[in-house]
């Protein structure tokens, strides 16, 4: 290898090590709320569900299958 080419193999690990480093370094953003309530449902799936049931049970989609 030549000397430019040695060259910009170690420039470009060393600008991916900043940019890898940076990542580490820099603060959370802090300025997010928390969220004290969410809005919707959970559901436990049982036995036997399928998407068609529980669409059909939470939303009244049902399509007849031929």
């Amino acid at each position: 290898m030549n000397d430019k080419t040695i060259y910009r193999v170690c420039l470009s690990v060393a600008i991916i090590f900043a940019v890898i480093l940076l990542h580490f370094l820099t603060p959370a953003d802090e300025s997010q709320s928390v969220v004290k309530y969410e809005s919707g449902f959970y559901y436990t799936a049982e036995k036997r569900d399928t998407l068609w049931k529980i669409s059909d049970r939470f939303f009244g989609v049902s399509i007849a299958l031929a």
